[in-house]
């Protein structure tokens, strides 16, 4: 019988490391990467509960399936940039979209148009800079590029072809110099 010295569990034979003590070191390092994500975000540009229910206020509806808010425990606050991708965390990044929208959008970069349910729109001049770089196809993968369809809605697109026509909408409208909101 081995005896681990570190964490004092038994093993029949002897394991470097013990895997007593390779689940320890494993959850150690797990929380210490949640540690540094936290310290990541922007403790400052916090949105405000109350800043967050002005921006609701614009939105009859969600703004992705069209559904009527069923109270404040089925609307969440999404970013249109997600932090996971590098977006701040503020009132300008922010929509609302029911529980299953935003868990449906996941980390897509999608904005949604007020005026228009389930219809992507170009993202606001003042989250450009978060916006990732165009990709340059190379010249095999031009022959199974799909033209993005900007006219796509949801639920007939997946969250990937929405993605891509709200990135596109942006490019076009940078290209073309004009600002105007949805």
């Amino acid at each position: 019988m081995y005896h681990c010295p570190h964490c004092q569990q038994a093993f029949l034979t002897s394991f470097s490391p013990c895997p007593g003590c390779a689940s320890q070191q494993t959850k150690r390092g797990r929380s210490q990467r949640a540690r540094e994500r936290r310290v990541n975000y922007d403790p400052v540009g916090q949105i405000d509960p109350d800043e967050f229910w002005q921006v609701w206020r614009l939105y009859p509806v969600c703004p992705c399936c069209g559904g009527a808010w069923g109270g404040r425990d089925t609307i969440s606050l999404d970013h249109i940039v997600p932090l996971s991708r590098g977006g701040p965390n503020t009132g300008e990044n922010v929509q609302p979209l029911c529980l299953p929208c935003n868990l449906w959008k996941s980390d897509h970069i999608i904005y949604f148009a007020r005026a228009f349910v389930g219809r992507v729109a170009s993202v606001p001049p003042s989250l450009w800079s978060y916006l990732p770089p165009p990709s340059r196809p190379t010249a095999q993968l031009d022959l199974l590029t799909v033209p993005v369809d900007v006219a796509a809605r949801y639920p007939r697109a997946t969250a990937h072809q929405l993605e891509q026509a709200t990135l596109t909408l942006t490019r076009e409208q940078s290209k073309s110099g004009q600002v105007f909101q949805v």
